[in-house]
């Protein structure tokens, strides 16, 4: 009896690693979960017992990957059951049960029926995975639905297919159907991200309902085709602001240089922070030095996010000209230029900036010390380890943080030792860190480490253990 409580709480622990977003984790979970004996019987167990939802909808999902059948024979009453936890780990499973048009059938009714966003979407994802074109066929029935909501629906779920085919039959909603479809239909092309949509999306583009119209400019930025270059550039002129502001980061997500003329004109003369910080980032995606002047003047503006984004753009530019204004806004007056001055010269890795860096190590200024510290961790030259080991033993937890991360970036084993008295902190977050940093220096010492750190209390620090550990056997 111990023992199977003792592995029931093994596979607990595994199944709250799959709570990350981190593909590689929950791919390393299902191999941890697959080499243990009797873990489809085990899985099961945890339905009957466990009172948390998620977990329960965890187990559902792993049962499918590890079986790759059924595993299930009410599989049906999962599909509908009230937590939305458990109906999410019952589509996952529907990509494994060997039955294809049992599968599909299920998956297309819940892409339209569930009352969950989440869990249509996720019903959309796995049919995009097994059935594309199939899901395509029956979906797009649902777009002459008489109920408006099952149209959007409609829409909704064959954006997330992520297929081409979809785009004839989104056209036809888009021309002949209320507002609010229309809006869904518009999101779900933008979503295929094909050169196909343009044409349909600019044909709406002089609507006269400015909703419309934002939806349709957001949708031509994720397409990301010079197609819709000049058709956006006409809207930098928009007396709306909003659909000014999403034209300026539709073009700098296509990253046109036919946008610089016009988008540098912006900067010179619009005032408004927001939009300014906006037409910044745009300028620095698309990374045409012609727009260098507008951007420095940008670091001193009295605006601290227009500041950072400025000096995050001039980074991007990777200008000699760029490096010299940075080390030059490294000794101004005001705090928030020094701070972004060190994060955009850390992002060009400069072996120049290094000499201008080190004297802000001893800013009084928290922050400024920490954006130092980043870039010198940033750059990663070895000869700056000292310089970032004596962090170390800051009294401040987030300079001692950014010092630890730093110095795994460095990934000199001089700081080792150093490290590793930080792996008994009291904070949990510190000997998180520490063991992230550890594995990325490596080495056969480290191994023995991060093996201990692996029966940490913290399960966040035994996931990063397993991270690093892995990191290290792929190294090999």
């Amino acid at each position: 009896m111990l023992e199977e409580t003792k592995k029931h709480g093994e596979i607990r622990n595994l199944l709250d690693m799959l709570k990350t977003k981190d593909e590689g984790i929950r791919k390393n979970v299902i191999r941890n979960l697959k080499s243990k004996e009797n873990a489809d019987k085990l899985l099961n167990d945890m339905m009957s017992f466990d009172s948390d939802s998620l977990t329960k909808g965890l187990a559902i999902w792993c049962i499918g990957e590890i079986t790759r059948n059924d595993g299930f024979s009410n599989l049906q009453e999962f599909a509908h059951h009230g937590e939305k936890h458990i109906r999410i780990g019952t589509v996952r499973t529907l990509e494994y049960i060997g039955d294809m048009e049992r599968s599909v059938g299920e998956l297309v009714s819940i892409s339209i029926e569930d009352e969950s966003n989440i869990v249509r979407n996720c019903a959309s994802y796995v049919l995009s995975k097994i059935a594309r074109k199939e899901g395509v066929d029956r979906l797009s029935t649902y777009l002459d639905s008489e109920r408006e909501e099952t149209r959007i629906r409609g829409a909704e779920a064959l954006g997330n297919l992520k297929d081409t085919d979809a785009i004839p039959h989104l056209e036809k909603a888009l021309v002949r159907d209320s507002e609010d479809v229309k809006i869904a239909v518009i999101e779900a092309l933008g979503k295929l991200g094909d050169k196909k949509a343009i044409a349909p999306l600019l044909y709406c583009l002089d609507h006269e309902n400015t909703r419309i119209i934002r939806m349709i400019v957001q949708a031509l930025g994720e397409i990301e085709h010079e197609d819709a270059v000049e058709p956006l550039i006409s809207l930098l002129e928009d007396d709306n602001s909003m659909v000014k502001g999403l034209a300026v980061w539709a073009l700098g997500s296509i990253g046109s240089p036919k946008a610089v003329k016009e988008l540098n004109s912006l900067l010179l003369y619009e005032k408004e922070p927001l939009l300014k910080k906006t037409v910044i980032w745009a300028l620095g995606e698309i990374g045409d030095n012609i727009v260098l002047e507008g951007l420095i003047e940008s670091l001193y503006d009295d605006d601290p996010e227009v500041r950072k984004e400025a000096a995050d753009a001039l980074a991007k530019l990777e200008d000699k000209r760029a490096v010299l204004e940075l080390l030059r806004a490294l000794n101004h007056d005001d705090l928030g230029v020094k701070k972004v001055a060190a994060d955009a010269l850390g992002k060009l890795g400069e072996d120049i900036a290094i000499k201008y860096i080190r004297p802000m190590l001893s800013h009084g200024d928290p922050h400024v010390k920490r954006a130092s510290i980043r870039a010198l961790g940033m750059i990663g030259e070895k000869k700056v380890v000292y310089d970032l080991i004596r962090h170390l033993y800051e009294e401040d937890k987030e300079t001692k943080k950014c010092a630890i991360w730093a110095i795994g970036e460095v990934g000199d084993p001089t700081g080792i030792g150093d490290l590793k008295r930080l792996l008994s902190h009291e904070d949990a977050t510190i000997r998180g860190e520490t063991v992230k940093a550890l594995g990325k220096i490596g080495g056969d010492e480290i191994r023995d480490v991060i093996q201990e750190a692996r029966d940490d209390e913290d399960m966040w620090v035994r996931k990063y253990a397993e991270e690093a550990l892995k990191r290290l056997n792929e190294s090999n």
